[in-house]
């Protein structure tokens, strides 16, 4: 297998100078790696960069380096191998996440096609160059690594390893599975759910979403789609449902089985036309941890404080005899648990 060599050329001087360099030195050689680069120098503002990717230990580096010294310029030569061309996934252990590209050009081999590459080191393949999408997704998924995301997003996360080795990739998601729907339900008994609201988890219907891949359990559930869900979500709604009432809300805590992460929505108003405000401040829809049991406790603040804000606004419009938006049957009030003095500020 053929070793690929990365040599990096600095150059310091005035760039005029490194100019007439770059067109005598492109005028003399005809090695095409030399060629390619002396064609893209990186322009700084001390000098420039040339970065030189070749198949044998030639010294291209310091056929530049020797001609930079003939021009009185100053010039520093290092060089590396990296890895060779790709046959599998083979990434180290330390690396957790991955891009791809579509139709990229693979700056180790110069082939063209769908691949991956860590994102330090752009556009050099991980993994074989593929021709067709679905083949470089049916390479990382077998060596354990899930698109996360958008189908937009180009980013593919390494799947944790199972705690035990003798249980498989599947046995391990339905773990992580029962771990984060059990923590959402705890979440929901703890939750100030606004009086006349109802907060709805189906348990069976999302292990099904999630586990379609593992056999028939689920399979009738998506047909448009062969990939696993990568999500579990939980909502606050109003019961029964008025899209008259401005004063509900409506909630969803969406949480991903990738790792420890989750988004949310928690909104006050009508639910259709854009009608409703979100009671979120910044980035607190967003949430990160290092494990889950820690993810839920942050869902559980921000959740509960985002549903104190639209309290205090409720007892607000309600001291000051405030009735515009309000149906007849309007339910979005604090629930009697929760005292006035707890909800003296929307931000609190």
């Amino acid at each position: 297998m053929t070793t690929i060599y990365r040599t990096t050329v600095t150059i310091a001087g005035a760039r005029s100078a490194i100019e007439r360099l770059i067109t005598v030195v492109s005028g003399i050689t005809t090695h095409p790696a030399l060629q390619q680069a002396l064609s893209a120098p990186v322009w700084g503002d001390a000098g420039a960069l040339l970065a030189i990717d070749h198949r044998q230990s030639a010294n291209l580096g310091e056929r530049i380096a020797e001609a930079a010294r003939k021009h009185r310029l100053q010039a520093d030569v290092h060089s590396r191998p990296i890895s060779p061309a790709a046959t599998t996934v083979n990434v180290p252990d330390d690396v957790t996440e991955l891009r791809y590209c579509i139709q990229g050009v693979d700056r180790i081999t110069g082939c063209c096609g769908d691949f991956a590459y860590h994102e330090d080191f752009p556009f050099e393949a991980v993994t074989p160059v593929y021709a067709h999408l679905p083949e470089l997704y049916q390479a990382l998924t077998a060596a354990g690594w899930q698109h996360v995301g958008r189908l937009t997003e180009n980013r593919f996360v390494r799947q944790p390893s199972p705690a035990r080795p003798d249980i498989s990739p599947e046995e391990a998601r339905a773990l992580r599975f029962d771990e984060t729907a059990g923590l959402m339900e705890q979440l929901l008994k703890g939750l100030p759910i606004p009086a006349g609201h109802q907060a709805h988890f189906d348990r069976d219907y999302a292990r099904r979403w999630n586990m379609r891949l593992s056999g028939a359990h689920g399979a009738d559930i998506s047909p448009v789609s062969s990939r696993p869900a990568d999500s579990i979500s939980s909502y606050i709604r109003r019961t029964p449902a008025d899209e008259a009432d401005a004063r509900q809300y409506h909630a969803e805590i969406r949480v991903f089985l990738d790792r420890p992460r989750a988004v949310l929505w928690v909104d006050k108003g009508i639910p259709v036309k854009f009608q409703a405000k979100t009671l979120f401040e910044g980035d607190e829809s967003f949430v990160y941890a290092d494990n889950y049991k820690a993810l839920f406790a942050v869902i559980e603040a921000r959740v509960t404080r985002a549903l104190h804000r639209g309290f205090a606004e409720d007892i607000f419009a309600r001291q000051n005899g405030e009735t515009n938006g309000i149906s007849r049957n309007s339910v979005g009030l604090a629930p009697p648990r929760l005292m006035a003095s707890e909800c003296a500020s929307p931000s609190a």
